[in-house]
């Protein structure tokens, strides 16, 4: 328990650092476009006038381009297609494999539910509710932000609510003599302290859950004043961090070596205690509960997909229009075609590769490299390109700190390299194990 959550907390505090990275780099993108675009505009000698997000959401490829090349362009590219893809392949399976498990067809694998769709006739099962996310994420992922909200918001709220019954109940269940929980048929031993042989997917899992770095573009876009953009990103970091604590550890005490991949499963058990309650005669108001929670994945899935398939509209967008992006931006035409054929690739190709845990896997560590190398090596180069195009002895910004020093900059990079080098490792170790 506490090594996760002292992993969380270390990627939590350096993401936010480097999400600021990628604020003070869009700063300086704005001041050097205005200047080329405006040979007669003199830039003022208090930087921080004309160093700030105004008009445009600088997407990080476009920060790339700017400032250190189209080599390091296409890699950030080849890295956020994977990171983003596999995140939203991980939405697919989700969505799949907790309907497979919860809702039976008469049509299909004999009308059983599939705890495991790798079993025969489950495949069919989950391939069809791959086709039903297909029908409303496609749609849903070409809508804007802005059409989207009041869904948004609702499912946020369902999220929340889901969220305080799972903590309650488990919290609960482990403080009280009365147990919530049917666990008599399973060996259950309380969750160490630290495990340091899961180190590499508790790191992996830590940096997926808390990557913001690529979607700093989607964030800044529908903010009226940009200004707070630094406040509204650390702001999301410290209720996700709460948040992840809380649920982290009122579920591992309550099931401690028992607690399942995915945790929302743990409440197939959920019987509302009692003497006697078993799952099979459980009240009605359990059961309720019960299936509430093991659906809790469909309605975070659909809250999530259509933002990750956004996030990669957005970059693909900026990789083929470069400085014409802003206006393929504002074609609803252009915009929609990239969404939607954004949508469809990460549905075909979980279709087909179907193991979440590798999935996650793969895509936290790539996350690693975006959130923790890209970023500073970006401020890096765009301080020292923004003083010699402006001819500027400062040009620090409203997101400048003591870590956007060139030490900071490169130990965050190091550390960055040395834990994708970790996790690679060990995840290469894993798939042969």
């Amino acid at each position: 328990i506490a090594l996760g959550l002292f992993l969380l907390f270390i990627v939590t505090v350096t993401f936010n650092i480097t999400c600021a990275y990628e604020a003070e780099v869009m700063c300086r993108a704005e001041a050097v476009v205005h200047q080329r675009l405006d040979r007669q505009h003199q830039i003022q000698q208090s930087p921080e006038e004309d160093l700030k997000i105004k008009h445009h959401a600088f997407s990080v490829v476009e920060l790339c381009e700017i400032f250190a090349g189209k080599g390091v362009r296409q890699i950030y590219i080849i890295l956020v297609t994977i990171l983003v893809i596999g995140g939203s392949m991980s939405n697919v399976t989700i969505f799949a494999d907790s309907l497979s498990a919860q809702v039976p067809l008469p049509f299909l694998n004999g009308g059983s539910v599939c705890l495991e769709h790798h079993s025969p006739g489950c495949y069919e099962l989950y391939l069809f509710y791959v086709l039903v996310m297909a029908c409303w994420a496609i749609p849903l992922s070409v809508m804007d932000i802005q059409e989207m909200a009041i869904l948004q918001v609702t499912l946020t709220l369902a999220r929340i609510a889901v969220a305080i019954v799972m903590v309650a109940t488990a919290i609960y269940s482990y403080i009280s003599p009365d147990k919530l929980f049917d666990l008599s048929d399973v060996h259950v031993e309380e969750a160490p302290m630290a495990n340091y042989g899961h180190f590499g997917p508790m790191l992996c899992t830590a940096a997926y859950t808390q990557l913001l770095n690529s979607y700093v573009t989607i964030i800044v876009q529908p903010l009226q004043n940009k200004s707070s953009l630094g406040r509204v990103i650390a702001s999301g970091y410290v209720c996700s961090f709460v948040a992840f604590c809380i649920f982290g550890i009122s579920v591992a005490l309550a099931f401690g070596s028992a607690t399942a991949a995915s945790s929302n499963v743990n409440w197939q058990r959920f019987t509302g205690g009692g003497e006697g309650v078993t799952i099979e005669n459980r009240p009605i108001w359990a059961t309720l509960i019960s299936d509430i929670v093991l659906i809790f994945p469909v309605i975070d899935v659909m809250s999530a997909f259509p933002l990750n398939i956004h996030n990669l509209a957005t970059n693909l967008m900026a990789a083929v229009y470069h400085d014409r992006v802003d206006r393929a931006e504002r074609d609803k035409t252009v915009r929609k075609f990239f969404r939607g054929v954004s949508a469809a690739v990460p549905l075909v190709v979980a279709s087909l590769i179907t193991k979440l845990d590798t999935i996650l896997d793969y895509s936290g560590t790539v996350g690693i490299l975006l959130a923790m190398v890209i970023p500073p090596y970006l401020s890096y180069v765009s301080e020292r390109g923004t003083k010699e195009l402006l001819d500027l002895r400062s040009v620090n910004t409203a997101y400048t700190t003591i870590f956007s020093r060139p030490p900071f900059l490169l130990v965050v990079a190091v550390l960055g390299f040395t834990l994708f080098a970790a996790a690679i490792i060990n995840n290469i170790f894993k798939g042969f194990g």
